[in-house]
């Protein structure tokens, strides 16, 4: 629920900020109006998959402090199969043509939500790099956490890979029966339990938004300071300026609100509220 479109940035107090993946004109932060109370709850800001990563969590469980140890392990996980250079499984994928290739069963559950997403967006949401011929509909997926590419493929997760960390990492705190908590990567973030209140930082003006068991990702289509090896957000055979140049959307999971932010970002006002209504995702802006 949108709250309040004109509000100062100075006006209230906001304990988390992103990092160097969304633009000092462009923040998510997260304005906590609770107590904060030590002995059951914790909060962890941590650099990771090339920006802080925030974790908030409150409950009557035990070594709250392990579980939140636990959610930042996942996350690491993520990125170290999946890192555009040096992950275990997405390297070999780049390299491996017309090969069985055995792959870790959270880059499986990644590549076939690409696919999912590829298929409804008709091809316009393609973690496959245009340097190469191969796309994502070369990737067959097949049983037991295998797959094989029928064409040459250079794919970056960018796109997906952290809003995916962020449900992972959400899952872990939710196992552990913890009570309510709150993912925050860098601008794709998650909560659950009790509402919390958003604030998107758009210059001169702060959007506030109410998310209750949802998720929420920006993205800006031109940012200097991304991590050198994230090639960018593209679409394939098209143009390189995008119609967007910033978006937010609201999404049942951190990975789909992820990956429809880039898709958002070329696509018409309609064709885009039409394809986050197929995921039960809602565009909060796309503008510039």
């Amino acid at each position: 629920m949108l709250v309040d479109s004109n509000a100062n940035a100075n006006d209230s107090q906001l304990y988390v900020s992103p990092g160097p993946m969304t633009s000092p004109n462009f923040r998510v932060m997260s304005q906590n109006s609770g107590d904060f109370d030590a002995a059951t709850s914790v909060r962890r800001l941590r650099p990771l998959m090339g920006t802080f990563c925030a974790i908030e969590v409150t409950g009557n469980v035990d070594s709250l402090a392990e579980v939140v140890n636990g959610a930042n392990a996942v996350m690491q996980r993520v990125n170290d199969l999946m890192h555009p250079v040096n992950g275990a499984d997405l390297s070999r994928i780049n390299k491996l043509l017309a090969q069985v290739i055995q792959v870790d069963a959270l880059t499986w559950q990644v590549l076939q939500l690409a696919k999912h997403i590829n298929d409804y967006s008709n091809g316009v949401f393609d973690p496959c790099l245009p340097t190469h011929t191969g796309c994502m509909r070369d990737v067959e997926l097949l049983p037991d956490n295998q797959l094989i590419c029928h064409a040459p493929v250079m794919m970056d997760l960018g796109g997906i890979a952290k809003g995916f960390a962020v449900d992972c990492a959400m899952n872990v705190l939710i196992e552990a029966g913890c009570s309510s908590g709150l993912v925050n990567a860098g601008g794709d973030i998650r909560v659950f339990g009790e509402m919390q209140l958003m604030c998107i930082n758009r210059g001169d003006q702060v959007l506030r938004i109410e998310l209750y068991d949802q998720a929420l990702a920006v993205s800006q289509f031109n940012y200097a300071d991304r991590p050198k090896e994230h090639q960018g957000y593209y679409r394939r055979n098209l143009a390189l300026s995008a119609i967007h140049e910033h978006v937010a959307v609201v999404a049942p999971s951190a990975a789909v609100a992820d990956a429809l932010t880039k898709c958002v970002m070329w696509e018409d006002a309609k064709s885009a509220e039409n394809l986050c209504r197929k995921f039960k995702a809602k565009l909060l802006f796309a503008e510039g």
